[in-house]
């Protein structure tokens, strides 16, 4: 019986000191506490030009890419991963997500070091309301809505008379 006692002891001991070794190394190796995606992430926003004619199609590309020496996980609390907003004078004129619905599942995407992710949509020019804008000057924001969510720098665009 003091034989069964002693393993079980040396096998706590054992398994104790494993784990702690384990968050030790994992400690070392992954991102440190305070941390964020944004230290690990370069995100950046870029439309395929800077003036449009009015009612031209807008491209818009957010580009997430991992800057850091060890792999990022971004975790979704839905299917949504992106946004894109466009505003006017600081107000919202559309938002990429508006009449849309999403899973409501958590979903997990991890980026290697290195590694890109590429985001696209379209703005057809129109309000979230679907009346047509006039011409003006935009600011297009892009952001990734992980749990940590991180945003682009903002893009200027202007609409101009065809």
């Amino acid at each position: 019986m003091k034989k069964l006692v002693i393993v079980a002891v040396i096998a706590a001991v054992l398994i104790s000191g494993g784990a702690l070794a384990y968050q030790m190394t994992l400690g070392d190796k992954g991102p440190q506490a305070g941390d964020t995606a944004s230290d690990s992430l370069e995100v950046v926003l870029a439309t395929d030009k800077a003036n449009y004619a009015l009612g031209e199609t807008v491209q818009l590309i957010l580009t997430v890419k991992n800057i850091a020496a060890d792999p990022v996980e971004l975790t979704f609390n839905t299917s949504q991963q992106t946004e894109f907003v466009i505003t006017a004078e600081g107000s919202d004129v559309w938002r990429w997500s508006d009449g849309m619905m999403f899973m409501q599942a958590l979903q997990s995407k991890t980026l290697q070091p290195g590694e890109e992710a590429v985001f696209t949509a379209e703005w057809e020019q129109v309000g979230s309301d679907g009346a047509a804008i006039s011409v003006g000057t935009y600011k297009v924001t892009g952001i990734v809505t992980s749990k940590n969510a991180v945003s682009a720098d903002p893009v200027e665009i202007v609409v101009i008379q065809p």
